[in-house]
């Protein structure tokens, strides 16, 4: 690989978002409630969390590419919900990896005292969920050696679609529901799929759609 090269274009893309953000900055129809990514495409908001005295947002972001390439997980913070203040991006996809073509929707939820996402990683035609996990800061994240967590989705169904997990802890039972779209049908929920007391371990045991 070419280091110079490299580095020039990540200069390259550094300076677009720059000059992308001034001229954002003075658009009299750019919203000033409503949050709204430094630059780029973003979508839906994924893992919203109350950390620390701190309302972190995570959202479907895509920094630079046009839309529907590969998905990141933007990050920004707030202590009131309306004055946010941008941090770097939280989740990228890893070349090679079980998220290699996006980091899909998800959540964040508190796993004994480490914040933790659960989210969609897209490897061609594959969505399988992944986890994530982050020291007390929030702003750096180390994805699980063993992603996807979920080998595959239920045989029993034809799904075309896999993604969007949202987790849940009752006693010492972790539950995960994600969104589904079986061919032929309308979009739907798929579980739930108790996982034991460990993230890392989810096993279907059913695969009722809601």
């Amino acid at each position: 690989m070419n280091e110079p090269t490299e580095v020039g274009g990540i200069h390259q893309l550094a300076g677009r978002q720059q000059a992308l953000q001034q001229r954002l900055a003075t658009d009299a129809h750019r919203p000033r409630y409503h949050f709204l990514p430094p630059s780029g495409w973003m979508n839906d908001p994924n893992g919203l969390i109350y950390w620390k005295g701190h309302y972190h947002l995570f959202y479907q972001y895509v920094p630079n590419d046009p839309p529907w390439e590969t998905k990141h997980w933007g990050h920004a913070v707030s202590q009131d919900l309306v004055h946010w203040t941008d941090l770097p991006v939280a989740l990228a996809p890893t070349p090679g990896g079980a998220d290699q073509d996006g980091c899909f929707s998800g959540c964040a939820v508190d796993h004994d005292g480490i914040p933790t996402f659960v989210y969609t990683g897209v490897q061609g035609n594959r969505q399988l969920p992944c986890l994530a996990t982050s020291s007390d800061d929030l702003v750096s994240w180390q994805k699980y050696p063993g992603n996807p967590v979920i080998a595959a989705p239920p045989h029993d169904l034809d799904l075309i679609a896999f993604r969007d997990h949202s987790v849940w802890k009752e006693g010492s039972t972790w539950y995960q529901i994600p969104s589904t779209l079986v061919t032929g049908t309308a979009p739907s929920r798929c579980g739930p799929a108790p996982c034991g007391n460990a993230l890392t371990s989810f096993l279907w045991v059913t695969s009722m759609c809601l």
